[in-house]
């Protein structure tokens, strides 16, 4: 969400995919490490956990989810797609 907020500013239209790009990227290391991904779908699968990351929080600013609840529905999105994958 800071990096969305920052887009908002001339110059830094880059940074909301950049950083879920980032964080997509250190996602698919730490996971690698216990479950090999194929190369095609790795990246593919840590996008897709970080984009629902992103829409999570979003929940939780606007009262409509818990911190707990997101982080619940996370750790299972997360678990999901490494299970599909491996």
């Amino acid at each position: 969400m800071v990096t969305a907020a920052l887009s908002s500013i001339a110059g830094t239209e880059e940074l909301p995919r950049e950083g879920r790009e980032r964080y997509a990227g250190l996602y698919l290391r730490a996971v690698e490490r216990f479950v090999p991904l194929p190369a095609s779908e790795g990246m593919a699968l840590m996008l897709g956990v970080v984009g629902a990351a992103e829409a999570l929080a979003r929940e939780v600013t606007t009262g409509r989810l818990s911190r707990a609840e997101a982080v619940h529905a996370a750790d299972r999105i997360m678990l999901g797609a490494v299970n599909a994958a491996g």
